[in-house]
């Protein structure tokens, strides 16, 4: 390789070009954007909206109500209401991640199929609930026999983790 077409990294290094660039970046959230999802509560559930680290393209997703109540109870989704075929619309698996200590739900991107994960702690879950509870977007008795089923699976879980030590 000639020294020439050596790629200096002048414009991270030097921060004047690219994305890095002072006129660039004041205008654009780059990486801002392209790293972070943005949540609103509504009627519905929690939508997600954030960019496919797969091929770069919005993608909009919608947690479920039931599934931040398993979320603020730290149990996956999935596991919580297996069997119960009726409390969840669209079930999808979902993963811990330890360094974060959140919940992430394995949505495939509609253009190509990469999982997003948009992280979700039991307090973020938590938060949202309350805000539902204000808006009456969710029903009390409801969300108290879902809490239910997420309390004895998450129970079940910790008991299962302490028999394996």
């Amino acid at each position: 390789m000639s020294n020439e077409e050596f790629d200096r990294f002048g414009d991270v290094i030097n921060g004047n070009n690219g994305i890095f660039g002072s006129d660039t970046a004041a205008m654009e959230q780059g990486l801002v954007n392209f790293d972070s999802a943005r949540t609103v509560a509504t009627a519905q559930g929690v939508v997600v909206e954030m960019s496919c680290r797969g091929c770069g393209r919005g993608v909009k997703l919608t947690i479920e109500y039931p599934e931040l109540v398993a979320v603020k109870y730290n149990v996956a989704p999935h596991i919580a209401f297996q069997g119960q075929p009726n409390i969840l619309q669209n079930p999808v698996p979902w993963a811990y991640s330890p360094r974060e200590q959140a919940w992430w739900p394995h949505y495939p991107c509609n253009h190509c199929r990469t999982p997003c994960a948009p992280l979700m702690t039991p307090e973020e879950a938590e938060g949202h609930l309350a805000k539902a509870r204000r808006n009456r977007w969710i029903d009390t008795a409801g969300e108290q026999y879902v809490a239910g089923i997420a309390s004895r699976a998450a129970a079940a879980q910790q008991q299962q983790a302490a028999a394996r030590r």
